[in-house]
């Protein structure tokens, strides 16, 4: 997908965030990275494709979009909820060499 305007990235994230209900996270983190293409410092992209990490039990790469929107909105105590679980998770040896 090509990166969308500045003007148009509302309406591509619903998009993406609608493919991400009907559990087509591919489509919606192909939508979510060409947004960031266009705009790499919305926060809520990067806690969605964290979100879509989480998913595929991809850690490192939650770990990676969540620490994003936290250093974009730090006072989001959503934020703070979120990386807690993959960031102990990758401390935990066991767990880290999967």
């Amino acid at each position: 997908m090509s990166p969308p305007s500045l003007q148009h990235i509302p309406t591509v994230f619903k998009q993406a965030q609608a493919a991400q209900a009907k559990g087509e996270l591919q489509a919606a983190e192909d939508i979510y990275q060409s947004i960031l293409a266009t705009k790499s410092d919305i926060p809520e992209v990067h806690f969605q494709l964290g979100q879509i990490a989480l998913a595929r039990s991809d850690l490192g790469q939650a770990a990676n979009h969540l620490t994003a929107a936290l250093i974009l909105k730090p006072a989001e105590p959503v934020l703070w909820k979120a990386i807690i679980g993959p960031l102990r998770q990758l401390r935990d040896p066991v767990i880290a060499r999967r």
